[in-house]
Formats: structure tokens, C-alpha cells, sequence
């Protein structure tokens, strides 16, 4: 390695190392703002969560009494499942492109 290479090294990890810094601190900013957005994107599904616990009851218990439990709940699962909505962050993008693409059409209306 030729000792002309050193400062553009040298200068390289200067760099890196401000880039590290950097992204710690944004790292920090945004963990307030990651777990809203994880919950208004994800969403609660307690349909799924309903079927789960049917399904643990009824398949993962030997007892026939946590039977009667379990098929109900994995009934009210399904059905809460189908009926609850699941909007999201990418449900309302999609829906305002869609919107903007129709706008124009209803001027004609």
C-alpha cells in the first residue's frame, strides 16, 4: 500500500465515523415516532388474534372440554376477521391515487 493512500483513508473513516454519529442520532429521533407508525400501519387485528386462540385451544390441547371454547372462538375469529377493517397507511395512499386519477372524470359528470 503506498503511503500516499493513507490520508485518503484516513479521511474516508472520518467520514464514516461522522456518518455513524449521524445515524445514531436520527435513530434516536425517530423511535417516538416508529411505534405510532407501526400501529396505525398494522393495525390491531383481533380477528386474527381470535383465531389463534381457538386454534391453540382446540388443537393444541388433548382435553375435549377445551373444545367447547375453542370452536366458538375460532367461529367469532372469522367472522370478526371479515368484518373488521384493516385500513392502514397504504389503504389511504392507494385510495388518494385513486381519487386524484378521478377527479378529472368528474368534472364531465
Amino acid at each position: 500500500m503506498a503511503t500516499k493512500d493513507i490520508p485518503f483513508i484516513l479521511d474516508a473513516a472520518k467520514n464514516l465515523d461522522e456518518r455513524r454519529v449521524l445515524v445514531e442520532i436520527v435513530k434516536k429521533d425517530l423511535s417516538p415516532v416508529k411505534s405510532k407508525v407501526r400501529r396505525v400501519n398494522g393495525g390491531s387485528r383481533i380477528g386474527k388474534k381470535l383465531i389463534t386462540a381457538g386454534l391453540v385451544l382446540t388443537l393444541g390441547t388433548p382435553d375435549p372440554f377445551t373444545d367447547i371454547v375453542g370452536w366458538p372462538l375460532l367461529a367469532v375469529g372469522v367472522v370478526a376477521d371479515r368484518v373488521y377493517s384493516h385500513t392502514g397507511i397504504k389503504d389511504i395512499y392507494r385510495e388518494a391515487n385513486r381519487l386524484m386519477r378521478e377527479l378529472p372524470d368528474l368534472k364531465n359528470i
